[in-house]
């Protein structure tokens, strides 16, 4: 698929205190929520920090070897080398929030943006490309897998609901962003992009119980958090009373809507 739109992933910060923030309604994103902040700080433990730079120092590893190797192409691996240098130092930047408990300001972030994307470092390589690197798959994730493209296919179609969580609702967005399927169903879970290594375990300064925050963020081709759910493109009307019977006969319905109207489109336009 060329032209592909992956998402960029914002990478926590390594250097930071934080507040503890408790909504008074449970749903993330509720406009009408309140927060209380706790005077029990949470800070980033040393092996939150040494797990994020440890990975981020193995990707960097693998390209300065085919660099090393005199491998190509070089001016892809020497971008790729750059930026990850870069997202390693911005990630151990200090960061001082002191100001939130005088002024109510924030003057810095845990997250670092603009420095990965969730395929690696590019957001688009042909098939089988980068092969014979070692850094392959820190250039472009998809090439740990053997594969072709085609845009010869049936359309495809991928149904979802408030089930689907986490790397369902990456696989839903990077094929909705790039209208390479429809979506149908009802709104995802919304966990977004969040443990990909296990989580940030963060220790309350305090009570000295242990706190798993998220460990990155994914932003679509729009700019809004993949947290927010995946919004389908075709609705389907499911209940809570709805059995497996009724809700395969809600999406056969749906799905029936979809092709009718497709082929109506079709036929109109030639």
């Amino acid at each position: 698929m060329h032209n592909t739109v992956t998402l960029p992933v914002r990478l926590p910060s390594c250097a930071f205190v934080s507040l503890v923030v408790e909504k008074a309604h449970h749903h993330e994103g509720h406009e009408g929520s309140r927060s209380r902040v706790h005077h029990d700080a949470w800070w980033g433990s040393s092996s939150q920090c040494s797990s994020i730079l440890r990975e981020l120092k193995e990707r960097l590893a693998d390209v300065e070897t085919d660099l090393k190797k005199g491998a190509g192409p070089k001016d892809v691996l020497e971008d790729a080398a750059t930026r990850l240098r870069s997202a390693i130092a911005r990630s151990q930047e200090p960061c001082d929030r002191s100001g939130v408990w005088t002024d109510g300001t924030l003057k810095c972030t845990l997250l670092v943006s603009d420095a990965l994307f969730a395929s690696g470092v590019l957001n688009y390589a042909p098939p089988g490309v980068f092969a014979s690197l070692e850094s392959r798959t820190t250039l472009f994730h998809p090439e740990f897998y053997t594969y072709s493209e085609s845009s010869d296919r049936l359309p495809l179609y991928v149904v979802v609901d408030g089930d689907n969580w986490s790397a369902a609702e990456y696989f839903a967005a990077i094929l909705q962003d790039n209208r390479a399927a429809t979506i149908l169903g009802n709104v995802t879970g919304g966990a977004g992009c969040g443990y990909t290594n296990g989580g940030i375990p963060s220790t309350l300064k305090n009570s000295r119980a242990v706190v798993k925050m998220p460990d990155c963020v994914r932003l679509r081709k729009d700019g809004s958090n993949e947290n927010v759910g995946i919004v389908p493109d075709v609705w389907i009307p499911w209940t809570v009373h709805d059995n497996s019977y009724t809700s395969a006969q809600r999406l056969f319905h749906s799905l029936l809507v979809v092709f009718t109207q497709k082929k109506e489109a079709d036929h109109e336009a030639h």
